[in-house]
């Protein structure tokens, strides 16, 4: 009676472990991910990226024409600098974030790291400011 029992149980795990039920959340998930969603996520990171890069390249000119200034004039502009450097990191670890993320999920963290970006753009302005005063 327990051999039965538990050829009976087990039976009833292994159907159940083979039923389409059982992997329709995996099966429904990839079908969701369609092509056009797939290449929408590239052009959105390679878009991102080109935009920090771009932000970036400009910081590191303007970390270069504040090492040339004298060290009253660095004091102030620095800390500025460094809250533009902390912005990028902060864009940047989002960015990674969505490349780690699959096609499917990705959006959902894509108004973060619009936020970091603008966040990174506008410590970035407040920064090239100091050098027009």
């Amino acid at each position: 009676m327990k051999q039965r029992m538990f050829l009976l149980i087990m039976a009833t795990a292994l159907f159940i472990s083979f039923s389409p039920l059982a992997s329709w959340g995996a099966a429904s998930e990839q079908q969701a991910a369609t092509p056009n969603e797939s290449q929408q996520k590239k052009h959105y990171e390679k878009n991102m990226q080109e935009r920090l890069g771009k932000l970036g390249k400009q910081l590191d000119e303007l970390k270069a024409k504040a090492a040339a200034m004298t060290a009253e004039a660095q004091k102030d502009i620095n800390q500025d600098l460094a809250k533009a450097d902390e912005r990028r990191e902060a864009a940047s670890r989002k960015l990674e974030k969505i490349r780690k993320e699959s096609v499917t999920t990705w959006e959902k963290f894509s108004t973060e790291l619009d936020q970091a970006a603008d966040d990174f753009e506008n410590a970035y302005k407040k920064a090239k400011e100091r050098f027009k005063k």
